[in-house]
């Protein structure tokens, strides 16, 4: 038996959850059990799909952008050429005057995920920056679990060291991205 939980506050889902599946796009991109489910393997993931999520969030932006234009053309159709306030249930004037409130609607969406846009990339670079700060190895490493999604054998195996090696190397990684996001919060 099992509850489903669906969140976007980290806090809550590390604090109920005995296994987080990470999903995008319908699509799962990553899946932490026991000590594996904290704050810096979930940047992790996050990280190796930013691409993903940045190309989905200007998707939403531009339908948004084109349903605000949209809405502009009808309120210009019915402000400038037709007859206004002669028949109460003129439809082209009620659909502009809803089109118009949508407007304000659509605007906060988009500002919503220019945010959200803002954020993956922040992260992004966060997770960037430490891990230009070691050699190319590291970088191959997260790429391998997070991107490809290998088991640490596999990525062991591509990469001619030891499981404990490179589980080592990873430990650093997220030491540095946990202090990271210590500094962050302080």
């Amino acid at each position: 038996k099992c509850v489903v939980m669906i969140s976007s506050e980290l806090p809550e889902v590390l604090g109920m959850s005995d296994r987080i599946l990470v999903m995008h796009g319908g699509q799962i991109k990553g899946e932490l059990t026991g000590e594996d489910m904290t704050p810096e393997k979930l940047r992790l993931i996050r990280w190796a799909s930013t691409d993903a999520i940045v190309s989905r969030l200007q998707t939403e932006i531009k339908t948004y952008q084109d349903l605000i234009d949209d809405s502009r053309d009808i309120s210009g159709l019915a402000m400038d050429g037709m007859p206004h306030g002669t028949e109460p249930g003129n439809p082209t004037e009620r659909k502009a005057f809803k089109a118009m409130a949508l407007e304000e609607t659509y605007a906060d969406y988009i500002s919503q995920r220019q945010k959200e846009i803002e954020e993956a990339l922040s992260n992004k670079r966060m997770v960037d920056e430490i891990l230009d700060r070691h050699e190319p190895l590291y970088r191959d490493i997260c790429e391998m679990r997070y991107v490809k999604k290998k088991k640490w054998m596999d990525i062991a195996f591509a990469s001619y060291y030891s499981e404990g090696y490179i589980k080592n190397l990873y430990a650093v990684i997220t030491a540095e991205i946990r202090e990271a996001l210590q500094n962050l919060t302080n």
